[in-house]
């Protein structure tokens, strides 16, 4: 049996028990499978802001994108998500950005932020408020929305 060395764990393996970069089996990969996946899931906490699970609905999450062999991306779990929506006015910054799963980001759509809570679970409701108060430094009930941002707002006058 050929073996060699996990550069993570250090541990000698069998060249079966390697993946590649996208998690497919392969004598040719340079982390082992349990190794790779704990890189993947370390991924999704720095991105989760120290969370593993969906900050919305509290579905837990193990990777950040399912890949073919190719190495083309055919789903991603995790989405970026504006708090206060791009679409009303809210800004493009860390501070009104979180990830969330995708689902909860297609569902939120442009819901103000406020409106967005009301459809959370109690306990989602408070976590995802108390992380928009530390990120915003204010509530959430703040949020000026801004009438025809991002589109062409046309005045006509009639005289």
């Amino acid at each position: 049996m050929i073996q060699k060395e996990c550069p993570k764990c250090k541990k000698i393996k069998s060249v079966n028990d390697f993946v590649t970069i996208y998690g497919y089996r392969s004598q040719k990969g340079k982390y082992c499978n349990e190794c790779h996946n704990q890189m993947e899931k370390e991924t999704v906490v720095t991105f989760l802001e120290g969370r593993d699970f969906c900050l919305y609905c509290g579905k837990k999450i193990d990777k950040m994108y399912e890949w073919e062999r190719t190495g083309k991306s055919i789903f991603t779990y995790v989405n970026l998500d504006h708090m206060d929506p791009r679409s009303l006015g809210g800004k493009d910054n860390r501070s009104n950005t979180v990830y969330c799963c995708t689902a909860c980001n297609r569902k939120k759509g442009n819901k103000t932020f406020v409106d967005w809570l009301n459809l959370l679970e109690p306990k989602y409701q408070k976590l995802s408020r108390e992380v928009y108060i530390n990120k915003h430094k204010r509530v959430p009930e703040k949020f000026k929305k801004k009438s025809g941002y991002g589109g062409i707002e046309i005045k006509f006058s009639i005289q």
